[in-house]
């Protein structure tokens, strides 16, 4: 079935694999002692070619219960819904390993309002081109990363640099992180963040924020395990 299998399914044709091997060596060499023994015995090489038969009977009887046993345990592998999950992440973790990050193409716009569209359950048209649209000057350009599998856009950072706002120096901001649903929890997020802190770094700022909702735990936990801390202000907001 090749690379399609379940990884449990892999490691048993392995071992599988190395116990033919080693029962056919063992055939061979038992062979080869017949045949010594019934030349001295005066019995020419017919011995050892019967010999051989039962010992070729033998493997192929082995390599038959093997496969009956391969095929059982890979059908299992099927029947759990949980081993099945955990063997597509593995294979979408050695996958994402080649995806790369770069900044954005005129040509992408679409890819990214496909993708929020995905993650939000909104598409914002008219957000994406004012973010991807040109600006007066580079610094006050946006920061824009993209996470890029097999062709395929499965992630996207904007951050900026925002200057004296609430008294603050000049300092770094998050203000999009998203990464699609079916490649979450494999490093993209933080690949990409990893990119943004390198940009501010690069640009001597003293720190980077952002703002994260009270429901939203997974995005809290993520920015806790990136080094992230409660900052000094407390967003107040008035309905309207």
């Amino acid at each position: 079935m090749g690379f399609d299998r379940c990884l449990p399914c892999l490691a048993g044709s392995r071992a599988d694999s190395t116990l033919v091997a080693s029962e056919a060596v063992r055939s061979a060499r038992r062979a080869m002692s017949n045949s010594a023994k019934g030349e001295r015995r005066g019995l020419g090489s017919l011995s050892a070619r019967g010999q051989l038969g039962i010992d070729g009977a033998r493997v192929g009887f082995a390599r038959g219960i093997l496969r009956r046993r391969r095929r059982s345990r890979h059908a299992n592998c099927q029947e759990d819904p949980a081993m099945m999950e955990r063997t597509r992440t593995r294979k979408r973790a050695r996958a994402v390993a080649s995806a790369r990050v770069r900044p954005p193409r005129a040509e992408d716009l679409e890819a990214i309002i496909a993708l929020d569209a995905r993650v939000t359950g909104e598409a914002k048209p008219g957000f994406w081109r004012h973010k991807l649209g040109s600006a007066p000057s580079a610094e006050e350009r946006p920061l824009i990363r993209l996470a890029e599998l097999n062709g395929r856009i499965i992630g996207v950072l904007v951050g900026e640099v925002r200057s004296w706002e609430f008294h603050l120096p000049p300092t770094g901001w998050i203000t999009v992180l998203m990464v699609d649903p079916a490649y979450r929890r494999q490093g993209i997020g933080r690949r990409l963040l990893a990119e943004a802190l390198d940009y501010f770094r690069e640009r001597g700022l003293p720190s980077v924020r952002t703002m994260v909702g009270w429901a939203d735990g997974d995005v809290l936990s993520f920015f806790t395990a990136m080094g992230f801390d409660r900052g000094p202000f407390i967003e107040l907001e008035k309905a309207l």
